[in-house]
This record gives structure tokens, C-alpha cells and sequence, in this order.
């Protein structure tokens, strides 16, 4: 997310931006995958730039993160009408224009059919993402774009992908829960379970604002694996309704296809990180910061914040990554 402070704090003169500080000390950790998908809870709608509760931002923040390192934006979630069929058009031409490749808006239904799946080649393996979204804080989906939305067609369309496509895995992202909600729901559980059974092997969750679980299910008659993250929290924003809004969680793992068509899903790990947020000579700077729970990560944080961090640390170590069973 991209809230108005955080505009004028990466202005450096009028009308330039540098948003690539913003991922300095993370971006490595992001290009050491093959593959990185991230969220973009914002609009590239143009002037004027806002926040909350109708986003557009920067165009520079494109840059930043390809730059960083991420390869697919998914742009179904809440905020991705905010600025009406403009900023919902603008937003792909923009992502189109720097490299990054995106899944769960389209300018039209023909554009729908032809690019939903986002099917890519990943070191042999043949991928499809797949992003949702509850729905867009009331705003109608402006004609003819397209936003996909969770209904009950969603399943159905992971299951036809499952069974008439070539696709190794399928990654569902999808813009769901309460927020601000430090345990994932009863909806979720059921609508993640859902998604596994059509087909689905990494279900990563987006919305709440703060880190839910995550859990690799196994199921033990077939042998399937699912990953599912229910929430990512907040990569960066300017949210500070507690310290659980100004953490992050990134997930990794190791997707393979053996010769007789077995998969597996491996070598999953997670990194907490945090929003840091310093005011110096009367500007904020906002860095996020990779916790590694070692005394350098305090050295990255402005004294100021050392107790907000520190009560972070101690909410992440609650997080963790479980092994569990199919049924959910």
C-alpha cells in the first residue's frame, strides 16, 4: 500500500520520486527467488496522488519494484477501482510499460479470456496464478473492465484449469478475511479447503492487515500438497493501528515435478519483516526491514521505535509455519 505520507515522504523535488529507498535493505532477499508475486494495493491512476481511502500512486513505485525484484503484481483486491475505469486501465498500461507481469484486472472480457490465467515457464515448470478479490469497497467494476472476484464460479474455474490445462501448479492469490483479524476465518479455512480440492496448490491470502498462519497441508490418501498462507499483513503502508499493522510476511518455497508427474512442494520457509518509519529534519523515511531476530536488526531501527519493534519480534515469534493434514 501507498499511503499519502508515504508519497510526500519519498518526494524529493516537485513532482520526482525516489520509492526505491523503500526497499533497499529487503530486495535482496526478493531476487533470490525465480519467481516473486507481491500484492499492489494501489492504483497508478495519475495526478492527483492520494491515499487512503481512494489510492493512486506514483508511477516511480513501478520502478521500485521491479527493481526490487518482483517479477508478478497481483491487482485483484479492494482498492483497484479507487480511481474508477481510468486508474484501473492506466494501473495495467503502467505495470505493462515497466516489465512487470500482472493477474486479476483486465481492460476487457476478450483481454480476460486470452490472459487468465497468467501462465508462466518457471525453469521447466509451467505455473498459472490466479488472483480474486472479495470485491472494491462498493465501487461498480466499471464497463467493459473486468476485476475477478471471489464467487462461486472461482472454484469451478481452478478445477477447469486443473483438468483441461498443462499447468504443474496453480497458484491461487486472493484478497479475503477481516481485517485486523490476528486469526483467519472460519470462511477462509472453508474457502481455502475449497480451493485445494478444485486444484490449487499455493493459496496466498492478502486484506487483514496483520500475518495469519500458514500451513502445509498434506493430503495423506492422494499425497498432495497444498502451502496455504492465510495473510501476508502489511508489506509497507503507513497503518499504525498496532504493532501486528506494521509487519510483513514473505514466503518461499521450492516447487518440483518428478519425471512420473508426482509434485511436491519444499524447502518452505518465511521471513518476518517490519515497517520501519524514522522522521529526520522534519521527513519520515519508511524502510522495510528483514527480521533476522539477531541484535543487527535493532541497529536498523531508529531508537524511537524500539519497544513498537521489539512487541513485533514477540507477535512474529507467535506465527509460525504448521505441518497439518488434509481435511482442513
Amino acid at each position: 500500500m501507498m499511503h499519502l505520507p508515504q508519497v510526500k515522504s519519498a518526494t524529493i523535488a516537485p513532482e520526482k520520486y525516489d520509492i526505491h529507498q523503500n526497499y533497499k535493505h529487503i530486495a535482496p532477499y526478493v531476487k533470490e527467488a525465480d519467481l516473486s508475486i507481491a500484492n499492489l494495493e494501489t492504483t497508478f491512476g495519475g495526478k492527483p496522488y492520494r491515499g487512503y481511502p481512494q489510492f493512486s500512486s506514483p508511477d516511480t513505485l513501478a520502478h521500485a519494484l521491479k527493481d526490487a525484484g518482483f517479477d508478478v503484481l497481483t491487482t485483484a483486491n479492494n482498492h483497484c477501482v479507487d480511481r474508477g475505469k481510468h486508474g484501473l486501465l492506466r494501473t495495467l498500461d503502467i505495470l505493462d510499460k515497466v516489465g512487470l507481469k500482472h493477474a486479476g484486472t483486465y481492460r476487457d472480457s476478450i483481454e480476460r479470456a486470452q490472459e487468465h490465467p497468467l501462465q508462466l515457464k518457471i525453469n521447466g515448470l509451467n505455473l498459472a496464478v490466479l488472483s480474486y478479490t472479495y470485491g472494491t469497497n462498493g465501487i461498480p467494476v466499471p464497463t467493459p473492465t473486468v476485476v475477478n472476484l471471489i464467487d462461486t464460479l472461482m472454484t469451478q474455474e481452478v478445477k477447469r484449469i486443473k483438468d483441461t490445462e498443462t499447468q504443474d501448479f496453480i497458484i491461487v492469490c486472493i484478497h479475503w478475511g477481516n481485517e485486523y483479524e490476528r486469526k483467519e476465518s472460519r470462511y477462509q479455512k472453508a474457502l481455502a479447503k475449497q480451493l485445494f480440492e478444485a486444484g490449487a496448490d499455493l493459496i496466498i491470502g492478502s486484506h487483514p492487515h496483520v500475518v495469519q498462519s500458514a500451513y502445509h497441508y498434506t493430503d495423506t490418501t492422494t499425497q498432495r500438497e497444498a502451502l496455504v498462507v492465510y495473510s501476508l499483513g502489511n508489506y509497507i503502508s503507513n497503518q499504525t493501528k498496532d504493532p501486528a499493522t506494521r509487519g510483513g510476511l514473505s514466503v518461499t518455497c521450492t516447487l518440483q515435478k518428478m519425471p512420473n508427474g508426482d509434485k511436491s512442494i519444499t524447502d518452505v520457509k518465511y521471513l518476518h519483516s517490519w515497517v520501519s518509519k524514522t522522521d529526520n529534519q522534519s521527513k519520515r523515511t519508511y524502510r522495510i526491514i528483514p527480521i533476522s531476530y539477531s541484535d543487527r536488526d535493532t541497529g536498523l531501527i531508529h531508537p524511537t521505535e524500539h519497544e513498537l519493534f521489539r512487541r513485533y519480534v514477540e507477535y512474529s515469534k507467535t506465527i509460525t509455519l504448521s505441518d497439518s493434514i488434509y481435511p482442513f
